[in-house]
């Protein structure tokens, strides 16, 4: 009688040693999964961004205005006011273009 209540015993620290390994393990994976959103967050940002800004920055700066502008087209909402300004606005073109 008192070896099987030694082997449940033995099972159940085995039991809390498997769940804690389990634990670490779903650690370790959520750790691959934060550095793919990071990952994709950097590309997100060093490559899409400036296909965004770079078209509106130069299409602002022939208009006349400040190419800094492009920089509000990355806000909803703003961007729609920014275009509205800049259609119905007097544009000083530049003549050198």
């Amino acid at each position: 009688m008192d070896i099987l209540a030694a082997i449940r015993r033995e099972e159940r620290k085995l039991e809390k040693q498997l769940s804690k390994l389990q634990h670490q393990l779903n650690g370790v994976l959520m750790d691959n999964v934060t550095l793919i959103r990071v990952v994709a967050g950097a590309i997100v940002v060093f490559v899409f961004l400036p296909l965004l800004i770079v078209p509106y920055w130069r299409i602002f700066s022939k208009a006349g205005f400040r190419g800094t502008l492009a920089f509000l087209m990355l806000v909803s909402v703003v961007n729609l006011i920014v275009l509205y300004y800049i259609a119905f606005s007097k544009w000083n073109v530049r003549a050198d273009v």
